[in-house]
């Protein structure tokens, strides 16, 4: 990638819900060339002036124009694009990027936008030495960080196995709400599921695909929806968001390289079965009416009635996002070993693990899309010499051998073992 350019990273839609907060993080964590891009300059200016950077710049940009795009990618080292849905308005971008021989991160948390982006683009951004990353947010830097985390703990003889996360959060009286482009992303995605498994079918068919991962030991029996786990501290439902896909494409690129490889699974968890009731009535109901366009019409209309208050074109309030925090737990499988005995031998050795932080949305994002983009830009050689030159891949892929878990880590996305033992059982 050419280094003599105008920027060190600029944020396209800047003045967007996330894309403001991402500025302003980047300004007052970075030390940079930045620019602010976007449509309209007088909403820019000002979004540059609230964030305190007197030498942020401004460029014209728009996902309809793509003479716009390419020009502000020639511009910089690196884009931030933080205009969703990723379905709709990403593929110009990424397209740009690539031609521009640009790095780009995203905090898209749709799995069918970065499974056609590795497809239709890898090959191109490998050879013009950028790298493309998706998911550089709360979807899904925790899930996939925190897997290959949990996996590190088995040290040499000992092989992990399995990984197994559960999400919860934690919130204020004010309550949690999300914004709108997050449900018009559910929504689009339920809409076009079976696109997705075509997608996936011909990405399949490519002999120059990567292959499912295959690791050791069995894959861990799926806990039902609604019940109680004891580690997890709540009522469990499968987590429908991107960590699945994300951690899986990563893990992929581990067995390509002849590394262990774990199962994976995700969840979610709830206080009370009252709650897990409500989310399996509203989750069928969206992914229901998101099958027909009159559906989506009323699902797109009326946000906050279809998700129980979850959603909203306002977004979260100050006090909402203040009162709210996350935590996703790990549990990991291995054996002590090496290689089990047989292919059904149980695991014998068990870490568990603890990622945690501020509202994931508004708060975490932007500290992590701000940290994993310093990650690139200052230890660009170790990303390199995981993945070459270039290319598309999943966070856990490009930057498994850099400092960026401590980063978070420092950021106030924090990292740590709870928990170790040796011997049967899945209580460690």
């Amino acid at each position: 990638m050419d280094g003599g350019r105008d920027f060190d990273a600029v944020v396209f839609g800047a003045t967007g819900f996330t894309g403001q907060r991402v500025l302003k993080e980047l300004v007052s964590q970075g030390n940079g060339r930045y620019a602010a891009a976007g449509r309209s300059r007088d909403k820019l200016r000002k979004v540059a002036e609230s964030c305190g950077g007197a030498g942020v710049e401004i460029i014209i940009a728009d996902t309809e124009d793509s003479d716009t795009l390419l020009q502000m990618a020639q511009t910089a080292r690196l884009v931030l694009n933080c205009v969703g849905p990723y379905r709709y308005w990403g593929q110009p971008v990424v397209a740009a990027c690539v031609d521009a021989g640009t790095d780009y991160l995203d905090v898209c948390g749709e799995p069918e936008f970065m499974e056609l982006m590795e497809y239709r683009f890898h090959d191109k951004a490998k050879k013009n030495g950028c790298f493309v990353v998706s998911a550089a947010g709360f979807d899904s830097i925790p899930a996939d960080l925190g897997v290959l985390y949990t996996m590190q703990q088995f040290q040499a003889p000992a092989v992990p196995s399995s990984v197994t996360s559960f999400l919860s959060f934690q919130i204020g009286d004010a309550g949690m709400c999300g914004h709108f482009p997050t449900w018009e992303s559910a929504v689009g995605g339920f809409g076009s599921a079976k696109d997705f498994r075509q997608l996936r079918k011909s990405i399949s068919a490519d002999p120059n695909a990567l292959r499912p991962p295959k690791p050791v030991g069995p894959r861990p029996k799926r806990i039902p929806p609604g019940q109680w786990d004891s580690y997890g501290q709540g009522h469990v439902l499968p987590f429908p968001g991107s960590d699945a896909s994300v951690v899986r494409r990563t893990q992929a690129r581990l067995q390509a390289q002849h590394k262990p490889t774990v199962h994976y699974s995700a969840y979610f968890t709830v206080p009370t079965r009252f709650i897990f009731l409500l989310f399996a009535f509203f989750g069928k109901l969206l992914e229901t009416l998101a099958q027909f366009s009159w559906g989506r019409t009323l699902l797109l209309r009326f946000p906050r009635v279809f998700s129980y208050g979850l959603f909203s074109r306002d977004g979260p309030t100050e006090r909402q996002m203040a009162q709210t925090r996350f935590e996703m737990r790990f549990i990991g499988h291995g054996y002590a070993q090496g290689t089990p005995s047989s292919p059904i031998a149980e695991p014998d050795q068990h870490v568990q693990v603890s990622v945690k932080g501020p509202e994931p949305g508004y708060i975490a994002t932007p500290i992590i899309m701000v940290q994993t983009a310093l990650t690139l830009q200052q230890e660009r050689e170790r990303c390199q010499a995981a993945m070459s030159q270039g290319g598309v891949y999943t966070t856990g892929a490009l930057f498994g051998e850099t400092t960026l878990i401590q980063r978070l880590s420092k950021a106030g996305v924090l990292f740590e073992v709870t928990k170790r033992t040796n011997g049967h059982g899945r209580e460690a």
